[in-house]
């Protein structure tokens, strides 16, 4: 969906596709919705309400920041493999 600016609007997508295409009510969705705005409501990161991707509190010397677990377990270098690894 292209927003009034024309940008793709990511958000009202994946609301578009939860309720319509996924079966979850309107109700669940505004239930997550609250979630995520309590959870990330003060954070420093744009858009990260709006996204999937869990994130995890980083302390640095002077403050705190939110970092994705992604980056974050690439920091730690640790690796996680969904399936079977071939050696050929």
């Amino acid at each position: 969906m292209i927003n009034g600016q024309g940008n793709y609007d990511w958000y009202a997508d994946f609301k578009n596709f939860a309720i319509n295409s996924m079966g979850i009510s309107g109700m669940q969705f505004h239930y997550w919705e609250q979630l995520q705005n309590t959870l990330y409501n003060n954070v420093n990161t744009v858009n990260v309400g709006a996204s999937m991707t869990p994130y995890v509190p980083e302390p640095n010397k002077l403050e705190v920041t939110m970092i994705d677990i992604f980056s974050r377990l690439m920091m730690d270098r640790t690796l996680w493999l969904a399936g079977p690894v071939n050696d050929q």
